[in-house]
């Protein structure tokens, strides 16, 4: 499955706003030590530095708490009492407690929702849905990190919206979804840059490079890891520099380098083991432990693998117990005891299906379409409030010009005449151009919507294939993800270009083939890809149906021209004729199986010849030196 691999990003809602001037800290401690100053003085101090220490001195921060919590002047006082309790989680969780984080932040959230303080509640709001987030709990994450956005929204200032943007975004990444995940952090840069918030800056930084890591882009997603080096280094921010080595780590087991990936992992666990949370210092060992089974070294993987349950009733994370246990039978299963090897897997099974299971998926995907129909709505909205707006200054405009028309009669009934006339024709022209506007608009927010949803049923399939064990099914969903994607890349285009009713061939199919050769893990070095592609802007009508002829002839060249490991080279050619387009798909592989062709075992095979009769097309296979494929297409529109 893919690791878990979060920053602590509702945290920088509390370093961005506590962090205090430059004092002198030593001296508030001999005020808070002191039976000579008065109580008033030495609340005052326990405050400053329960604000500084929370998160860096836990330990010393459950001493001030227990002090606060014996004044007369914060038990009396109900707000002051829940900023306590709201330390108590803060420290709870630095020392990576989550059950009893969990506890005191929803006391905080409860309390400030009985007084109606969005701002307050945003704070815990965002916490629990972060901490659920680690855990594992997907559905109350969801809840509550949709509402920390919508309160933050409506009264927090840049870094708390960024915050909250950031938050989302690592649970979409987490529930697969890539596209909305790297949406939202290019939100949250974009304010914290604005905000000049650098922690926040480094943060959004490392979560972009593990999408990028996970893309495949490895090059790009090392320069984002090193300007998160770069900020967290000049801040100082040990807690940042162990996520740094971290993801570093995971970069370089990525790309096979697992010698420097090990070096990485055993860097960051010693930083953490340096810091209080339990959930961080289990993270690096999960890292550890699968990089481990990668230089076939399973005792040390058991050995790491075992001491995550070590905090197991501490902060309950479902996901690393699920990590723990995949590691633990895999490892033994490698060193023979498969009595061991079966438990373990029989484990992982059952809390992979606590996190993935069917009502928490369908609850999540109809929390994200009411979050999404409620951002649009918003836009919509302020989108009419511009309109009438601008309808009540032209109405205005029209009212001055009036009175200004009427001294012009008494000149020249003529010019006035002349004068309606155009005002008419100018006041006609900005409406149909609004209109036009307003529909290009509206369009543009159906192709977003579409794109989206198809996402999200992409999504879908491949949180439903991680648990399914028969590799032909686990094939056809993957199929069906494929589909779906190059329908989802047709509505991308249209929503990012000007022209809303084709698609450029050439630029579509490149895309296209590049998500085929990372979905099917293909090295373009042993693969290699010859388009030739006419500069065409095909009709909306038409280029579905070709893209899907496409995308299953790119598939089946994919996974059975070249088996084995076996190097070569596909080409696709599409070309405008007297008679028709032309596509031509042919690689030089081992060749087709007849029966195939004939239709009557492959539903690709099938959906090609249904799709090609619908844009009124011939078919000709030839298999000399490998797969030839040509398709000539009577019925089809340019845009």
């Amino acid at each position: 499955m893919k690791y878990f691999y979060i920053y602590n990003v509702i945290l920088l809602l509390f370093i961005s706003t506590e962090l205090l001037v430059a004092q002198d800290y030593d001296s508030l401690k001999a005020v808070v030590a002191s039976s000579q100053i008065e109580l008033s003085d030495k609340e005052e101090a326990m405050w400053q530095l329960l604000k500084e220490y929370s998160w860096s001195d836990a330990g010393y921060s459950m001493t001030i708490i227990d002090s606060l919590l014996l004044l007369p002047s914060v038990n009396k006082d109900s707000s002051s009492y829940m900023e306590v309790v709201r330390y108590q989680g803060k420290t709870q969780r630095a020392v990576g407690n989550y059950v009893n984080a969990l506890d005191f932040y929803q006391q905080h959230f409860d309390y400030h929702h009985r007084n109606r303080d969005t701002l307050q509640m945003a704070v815990s709001a965002g916490q629990i849905g972060i901490i659920n987030l680690f855990n594992g709990n997907m559905t109350l994450a969801q809840d509550y990190l949709l509402k920390s956005h919508e309160y933050y929204t409506a009264k927090g200032d840049l870094s708390d919206i960024a915050g909250a943007n950031n938050a989302l975004a690592s649970f979409y990444s987490n529930m697969d979804q890539e596209e909305k995940a790297l949406e939202r952090y290019a939100m949250a840069l974009e304010a914290y840059t604005e905000a000049k918030d650098t922690n926040g800056m480094a943060n959004v930084h490392a979560n972009t490079a593990l999408i990028l890591i996970e893309q495949k882009k490895y090059e790009e997603a090392e320069r984002n890891l090193k300007l998160q080096g770069k900020y967290d280094t000049i801040l100082g921010t040990n807690w940042g520099l162990g996520f740094h080595h971290d993801f570093m780590g995971y970069l370089y087991a990525e790309q096979e380098r697992y010698e420097e990936a090990l070096e990485s992992f055993k860097t960051a666990l010693k930083i953490r083991e340096g810091e209080q949370s339990h959930y961080n210092i289990d993270e690096s060992r999960v890292s550890l432990a699968n990089t481990y089974l990668k230089l076939d070294r399973p005792r040390e993987a058991i050995s790491q693998a075992e001491r995550i349950f070590d905090n197991k009733e501490q902060q309950q994370s479902l996901t690393h117990q699920q990590s723990a246990h995949d590691i633990l039978a895999k490892a033994y299963e490698k060193i023979g005891d498969f009595e061991k090897a079966l438990l373990h897997h029989q484990e992982y099974k059952s809390v992979s299906d606590s996190i993935y299971n069917r009502d928490h998926l369908e609850e999540i995907a109809l929390n994200d379409a009411k979050f999404n129909r409620v951002e649009q709505d918003n836009q919509i909205a302020l989108l009419n409030a511009q309109k009438e707006a601008s309808d009540r200054l032209l109405s205005q405009k029209n009212r001055t010009i009036a009175i200004g028309a009427i001294g012009l009669l008494l000149i020249s009934l003529l010019s006035f005449l002349l004068y309606r006339v155009l005002k008419k024709v100018n006041s006609q022209k900005t409406k149909l151009s609004q209109a036009l506007n307003d529909k290009e608009l509206l369009i543009k927010e159906i192709h977003h919507r579409v794109k989206n949803n198809l996402q999200l049923v992409s999504s879908l399939l491949s949180m439903q294939s991680k648990n399914i064990s028969d590799p032909s099914v686990a094939g056809a969903i993957e199929d069906g993800k494929a589909r779906v994607r190059s329908m989802a890349l047709i509505h991308q285009d249209l929503y990012q270009k000007q022209n809303l009713k084709g698609v450029n061939v050439s630029s579509y199919l490149d895309d296209l083939a590049k998500e085929l050769f990372n979905t099917y893990n293909i090295n373009p070095d042993r693969v290699k890809l010859d388009m030739d592609i006419e500069d065409l802007d095909l009709d909306v009508d038409t280029i579905i149906p070709l893209g899907l002829i496409i995308n299953e002839l790119i598939t089946n060249s994919l996974k059975y021209a070249f088996p084995n490991g076996e190097s070569g080279t596909l080409k696709i050619k599409l070309h405008q004729e007297p008679e028709g387009l032309l596509l031509e798909v042919a690689d030089d592989g081992v060749g087709f199986d007849a029966d195939l062709i004939n239709g009557k075992k492959s539903f690709g095979t099938k959906l090609i010849k249904a799709l090609s009769r619908q844009l009124d097309g011939d078919i000709e296979m030839t298999s000399e030196n490998g797969t030839n494929i040509q398709i000539r297409l009577r019925k089809y529109e340019m845009a």
